[in-house]
């Protein structure tokens, strides 16, 4: 009795500290999160709501519990290399130049590096590294089209685009729900968006 005792208290205990361990991490990857926000206010919590709709729709399309924590790890950090592009090409009101939009398009080769040697995201670095890539091969960094582009990927994808599509930016107003739903669906017409996980979404 006595050493079933001692071993639910062992357990007890156990579960406390991977607990703590637990929140003490998200705290740190939401300070990260934060810090990159911190860069540019008018991007700050766009993470945040890419990874919010990103659950919504991963829920709506029946994920499972393993599937739902990688969106979420991995939507939560998408932008994380951000940190590496410099402030004045972040938050430049004009139009970029070629040079600047590059060096844009870098975030999300510089996110991967710095989340793949992470054990805790190793499952979602291909998150961070391709929601920019499209169906249609038009995307970014790698060029990927079709099935080279994973489920969690496009829903990513199609949170990204509909976040930065209605939020205002230091460039211009953001748009209404309802423009932005038809734009969205003309991006599955062009072939660049999942449409399932669009229509999931609308």
């Amino acid at each position: 009795v006595e050493a079933r005792s001692e071993l639910e208290d062992t357990n007890r205990m156990l579960h406390r500290a991977f607990a703590n361990l637990e929140s003490n991490f998200e705290a740190t990857v939401r300070a990260l999160v934060k810090a990159v926000d911190a860069k540019d206010p008018y991007t700050a919590g766009h993470s945040e709501r890419v990874m919010e709709y990103s659950m919504m729709i991963g829920r709506a399309m029946n994920l499972d519990d393993d599937q739902l924590h990688i969106l979420q790890m991995g939507t939560l950090v998408h932008d994380i290399g951000k940190i590496g592009v410099p402030d004045a090409i972040l938050t430049k009101p004009g139009r970029l130049t070629d040079a600047e939009y590059e060096t844009i398009k870098s975030h999300a080769k510089v996110g991967f590096t710095l989340v793949q040697g992470i054990p805790a995201f190793r499952d979602c670095a291909g998150i961070v590294r391709w929601h920019h890539e499209r169906l249609d091969g038009s995307g970014y960094p790698d060029g990927l089209s079709g099935s080279e582009i994973g489920l969690l990927v496009r829903i990513a994808a199609v949170a990204d685009v509909w976040d930065a599509m209605t939020s205002t930016r230091a460039y211009r107003v953001g748009m209404s729900e309802d423009l932005a739903i038809q734009e969205l669906r003309r991006e599955v017409e062009k072939g660049a968006l999942d449409a399932k996980v669009v229509e999931v979404f609308a």
